[in-house]
């Protein structure tokens, strides 16, 4: 038997009720269930559902009423065992004793804004209102307090923070959002443990993600390494863990190493430019301090330019009859040398002699102007790397 769930669109203190039936398997059916409190009925207004307690014959509720604008549910509700259960484990929960339900239920719009889905917006007309409503806008921005709570089950969101005309890229972890292992979300440990330096890095399908994670430190609590499996988790070691892969990321890329070959290395950098793909070369005026020039002998490793020479002495590539008949599809991109210059700098140094080589596996610098490299336009591929 399908489920129902029924609403009154109207508000409160409106003379007569809108009552409409929602059906469960349709768009709007897990909003209003998940917005139910017990021993009330479920209005709808302005886009916010808020509850509001049945009284009867059945049910003389007599006051005090509690009147929730923050928890997992929002409204008037009968007695104080009834608000413990929708407060518990909300984090700035928000909720006052009122001695009767008008006082409590007020100006039904109060519901919307003073629980974190609206901000602020008394003195907007209430058609304005209408619109700012997470139902009908998606992109709502929240408060720092209401977007920690949203993240506390879901840690490795990439958020943004609206500076007025633009956004920028914010962490939860300065937002102050903290992750406590071995409990329910929400709840605090009495006794927690913080991880190394109180930094931890989590390592998800969309980025790596630094973040503040608390482990239990209760007496019946479970290792660290549990703790984190337990969260699905994958800890890097077994010993004071900083660093963990989530499931879902070690199952991604147990499948697409299957279907691409894809190496760790080349997965693991793949993450790196997701969590950041603006680059790490070093810039002076950009990313280096500006004194970098002068900085001591112990430090000026850091502003050192580390390269690798690779080289291949058996490639050969075969002269072509010319650029017009025969053209690049490459040429002077990435790593491709652009052809012109690369001409023009070999006839700067067709004056100077190949130094020779002594060492038997570099023959291809030896036998360069030989007979055995006529038709050849090049016996051999060297490349020079930032390491």
């Amino acid at each position: 038997m399908a489920m129902v769930v029924f609403i009154d669109n109207a508000p409160f203190t409106a003379a007569y009720p809108e009552i409409v039936a929602v059906h469960e398997h349709t768009t709007g059916f897990p909003l209003a269930a998940s917005a139910m409190a017990d021993k009330c009925f479920l209005h709808h207004y302005l886009g916010v559902y808020y509850n509001i307690l049945v009284c009867s014959k059945q049910l003389p509720w007599n006051p005090p009423f509690y009147c929730i604008t923050h928890g997992h549910v929002v409204g008037v509700l009968p007695s104080w065992e009834h608000t413990l259960n929708v407060v518990l484990g909300v984090h700035n929960a928000n909720y006052d004793e009122v001695d009767t339900i008008t006082i409590g239920a007020g100006d039904d719009a109060n519901f919307g804004y003073m629980d974190g889905y609206m901000d602020a917006i008394d003195d907007v007309p209430a058609t304005s209102k209408q619109k700012q409503t997470t139902a009908d806008n998606p992109l709502l921005l929240y408060c720092r307090d209401c977007t920690v709570y949203n993240h506390l089950q879901c840690p490795t969101h990439c958020i943004k923070e609206w500076m007025g005309s633009f956004f920028i890229a914010m962490s939860l972890k300065k937002l102050g959002l903290r992750i406590q292992l071995g409990h329910a979300t929400g709840k605090s440990c009495i006794l927690p443990c913080k991880s190394f330096n109180d930094n931890f890095v989590l390592i998800d399908t969309n980025g790596i993600h630094k973040m503040v994670v608390d482990f239990c430190g209760c007496e019946t609590s479970q290792t660290h390494t549990k703790q984190l499996l337990r969260m699905g988790w994958f800890p890097s070691t077994t010993v004071d863990p900083r660093t963990a892969a989530t499931f879902q990321l070690l199952h991604h890329y147990q499948i697409l190493s299957f279907e691409s070959k894809a190496s760790t290395y080349e997965f693991y950098h793949l993450l790196v430019h997701i969590s950041d793909n603006v680059g790490l070369i070093e810039k002076p005026g950009k990313n280096l301090p500006p004194d970098w020039k002068e900085a001591p002998k112990a430090k000026q490793w850091l502003y050192s330019l580390f390269v690798a020479i690779d080289t291949n002495f058996r490639l050969k590539r075969q002269n072509i009859l010319s650029n017009e008949v025969d053209p690049s599809l490459s040429e002077g991109w990435l790593y491709f040398i652009e052809e012109k210059k690369f001409k023009s700098h070999l006839k700067e140094h067709l004056s100077k002699t190949q130094e020779k080589s002594s060492c038997s596996n570099h023959n291809a610098m030896n036998m360069a102007e030989t007979k055995l490299s006529q038709g050849l336009a090049a016996t051999g591929v060297g490349t020079v790397d930032c390491a």
